[in-house]
Order: C-alpha cells, then structure tokens, then sequence
C-alpha cells in the first residue's frame, strides 16, 4: 500500500507560508533586507512551494494508481456503507462493475462546488483493507469525490465523471 509524504509536502507548505510572512512582514515593517537574502528567500519561498504541491500531486497519481493495478476479480468480499445501511457484496460479477467504476478515478480540476450524499467502499487485497470513500459532486450529479479513507478522510485524491456509478451503488444497497 502506498504510502505519501504527507510530512514532506505538508513542511514545505508551511515552509512556503513562513517564507512569504517574512518577506510580507519585512517589508511592512519596512525591515531592510540584503538584496542577496531576499533573492534567496523568494527563491526559497517559491521552491518549496512548488515541491509541497508537486509532492502532493505525485502522491494522488500513485493512490489512483493503486487503485487501478488491483485486480476486481481477486476481490471476494466487498463492503458498501451508506448511513446506516451496510451492505456485503460477494457476487464477483457486481464486484467487478463496482471497481471498474472505482477504477476510472482520474484527477479532475476542481470547481465550486461542494459534495453531498457520502458513502464508503471497504474491501481487503492481499491481506490489506482498503476503504475510501466517496461524495457526489453537489453540481454535477455524475461526478463523484474519491477519498483514500487509509490515510486521510478530508482529502480528495481524484474524481469519477460516470452516469452509472450512483445508480449502481444504489441499486446493490438496496439489492436483497
């Protein structure tokens, strides 16, 4: 299971912000600045910047990765929660329609929106649980949130654009 750098990104983030307060605060406070020690903080602002957001970017592609090189047909078990209802799925052909949607999970540039009627996916691959969790778009009724759920249950790792993915989990939640 793939493990990010959630540490590495995040410091670099934060190294980011304190490099801008110091540049910002200096000049507010019209603190005088060698010309070299401002070229190597805004060198150094930018830089990490660009290294937290490419490692996070990184990280995403190999969680969708993941997903992706799991093979459905070696799933025999597959859990669906929505509220209240869990649902054990053990039907490989429903399993397999199930992770071929999951599968699709590409990055997808975000928009205003927010998401809304959340449920979970939890299954086990070669001894590992694997749970992530989804949210419809709350504009775009066919584009769904995924989240790595193992790791982080805030942050989204790709997106589903799929006309048949709700229905489909609807119709096996309800399915007797």
């Amino acid at each position: 299971m793939y493990q990010p750098h959630y540490y590495i990104s995040g410091f670099l983030i934060v190294f980011f912000i304190i490099c801008g307060a110091v540049l910002m605060l200096g000049t507010a406070l019209k603190v005088k600045f060698s010309g070299k020690l401002k070229i190597i903080l805004f060198i150094t602002c930018g830089l990490s910047m660009f290294l937290g957001l490419g490692i996070t970017s990184y990280d995403n592609l190999k969680l969708r990765q993941e997903i992706g090189n799991i093979p459905a047909g070696k799933i025999t078990r597959l859990t669906l929660i929505k509220g209240d209802v869990h649902k054990e799925i053990t039907d490989s052909d429903e399993i397999s329609k199930l992770m071929l949607q999951i599968q699709s999970v590409r990055d997808i540039r975000a928009h205003h929106s927010g998401r809304v009627d959340g449920f979970d996916v939890i299954f086990y691959f070669q001894g590992r649980k694997y749970d992530y969790g989804f949210a419809r778009d709350s504009e775009r009724p066919y584009e769904y949130w995924v989240f790595n759920k193992n790791i982080d249950q805030k942050r989204e790792i790709g997106r589903i654009q799929s006309a048949d993915f709700g229905s489909l989990v609807d119709y096996l939640l309800v399915k007797k």
